[in-house]
This record gives C-alpha cells, sequence and structure tokens, in this order.
C-alpha cells in the first residue's frame, strides 16, 4: 500500500460520513417541522 491508496480510502470514508450526516441533518430538519407543526 502507498500513500495515495490510503489517501482515497480516507477521502472514500470522509465522504460517506459527510452523506450521512446531511441525510440525519435533514431527516431530522423534517421531523422537526412536523412535530412543531403537526397538519
Amino acid at each position: 500500500k502507498n500513500w495515495q491508496e490510503d489517501l482515497s480510502e480516507d477521502f472514500e470514508i470522509v465522504a460517506l460520513g459527510m452523506f450521512v450526516f446531511f441525510a440525519l441533518g435533514t431527516w431530522f430538519g423534517v421531523w422537526l417541522e412536523r412535530l412543531d407543526f403537526p397538519q
């Protein structure tokens, strides 16, 4: 393994973490809106 392979693996982990973070943030925001303003 060279440093480029390690860097690409770290980038994949960071990208996946950011995707999960934004997905949970969006879901939580929608859930709060529904909780505060029930239809």
